[in-house]
């Protein structure tokens, strides 16, 4: 397991999650109302806040996402935990979500 916690700053900011470990779980909390995404590759896959926090679990026979792919983007002065199950030297996959658009 790791732990990322991000400090409250005075903007918003994108702050990358570092590691080159697939993940299998990943659980993100937040100190205040506000809300917050998770992005991978630049793209939002979840949104959290304190009253709502966010825990998603990959599954895949194909390998997991990579933790660097992962980044959380976090408002101005909130305070930010980010929880990561990871599985070392598994296999990662660089599509591992694919994004579309919806008609």
């Amino acid at each position: 397991m790791i732990n990322f916690f991000i400090p409250a700053t005075s903007s918003i900011t994108i702050n990358n999650l570092t590691g080159e470990e697939g993940v299998r779980r990943i659980l993100c909390y937040s100190s205040a109302s506000s809300t917050s995404y998770l992005l991978y590759n630049g793209n939002i896959i979840g949104a959290f806040n304190s009253n709502n926090n966010l825990n998603i679990d990959f599954e895949s026979y194909y390998g997991f996402p990579r933790l660097s792919d992962l980044a959380i983007e976090v408002p101005a002065n909130i305070s930010i935990a980010v929880i990561v199950d990871v599985v070392p030297y598994s296999d990662t996959t660089d599509n591992y979500i694919e994004t579309r658009s919806a008609s």
